[in-house]
């Protein structure tokens, strides 16, 4: 649908065709049932974020040592992004841009992170927006971060968005992510690979990201780390046979200063409300309680 909007749409139309796309796509599934708006009713209409909703912050040096390796991870990403966003609108970034776009990810992680929000990172898919629109113009970035920041105090616009359906959206990402790999494809081509060793790094590059995809069942085999300690182990369950129910029961976090023992409940059956340290653990909260 994104397709041919794109190609047989013309001026403004044809720059929101990702949009009209999902708009279509959701109505198609609406009508199947695909669709559920029933999440609308139990969302407040206003609210403010409340800086550190979930305590205060803690310094651990283990902590530390694997944000600072995330970090690694997502300035590497960004750069990617901003390299493939300067081909597709022909302004090389350099290294003082480069320098700059790092910087901003540095202190919108660090304003998010106050919110209650993740690592800040710059999105592939946004740059194969830009290909596909055609739209280059700042104040129209601009114009979005204030879009966003109203998303984040009206929550039920929020959920308007989360209310399209996942089939939706990666029918939209695969033009969008398209081409971010067709812009990549396009600046190898103007890399001399027969020489230092490019055709190596490039080999190598596209061995580790072709890997999760060859060997499905490869970041299984990770250790659990420290997920065993907090009674989360792996309960393999048997053809026709449902595993016990552990004790122990993720919990949505109420308001500020409410007491967690409150929303799990009272007496000898209660539910005690669920710490997550490690993204190990989260893995393995998904498989304990599907759906959650």
């Amino acid at each position: 649908m994104v397709l041919l909007l794109n190609r047989f749409l013309r001026g403004f139309l044809r720059s929101i065709s990702i949009l009209l796309g999902l708009l279509v796509g959701t109505l198609a599934a609406a009508v199947l049932g695909k669709t559920d708006f029933g999440q609308l009713a139990h969302v407040p209409v206003f609210a403010l974020p409340s800086p550190f909703h979930f305590g205060a912050p803690q310094f651990q040096v283990a902590a530390i040592i694997s944000m600072l390796i995330v970090m690694l991870v997502s300035m590497t990403e960004s750069t990617a992004d901003m390299l493939a966003l300067g081909e597709i609108v022909d302004r090389p970034a350099d290294q003082e841009v480069i320098t700059a776009g790092l910087r901003a990810d540095g202190a919108a992680t660090a304003v998010a992170a106050l919110l209650n929000g993740f690592t800040a990172t710059a999105f592939a898919q946004n740059i194969g927006l830009v290909a596909l629109t055609g739209i280059r113009s700042r104040f129209v970035v601009a114009t979005s971060g204030v879009v966003l920041v109203l998303l984040g105090l009206f929550p039920v616009a929020g959920a308007v968005v989360n209310v399209v359906p996942e089939p939706v959206l990666g029918g939209a990402g695969l033009a969008l992510f398209g081409t971010v790999a067709a812009s990549g494809i396009r600046t190898l081509g103007r890399a001399r690979l027969d020489q230092n060793g490019n055709m190596l790094i490039v080999a190598v590059a596209v061995g580790f990201g072709v890997l999760p995809i060859a060997a499905a069942g490869l970041l299984q085999r990770l250790p659990a780390g420290r997920a065993d300690r907090d009674g989360l182990r792996h309960q393999r369950r048997l053809p026709g046979r449902r595993a016990a129910e552990p004790d122990v029961q993720p919990c949505r976090p109420g308001p500020p200063g409410a007491d967690p023992g409150a929303a799990a409940g009272a007496g000898a059956g209660a539910r005690r409300p669920l710490t997550v340290r490690s993204l190990t653990e989260l893995q393995l909260i998904g498989r304990q309680f599907p759906g959650w």
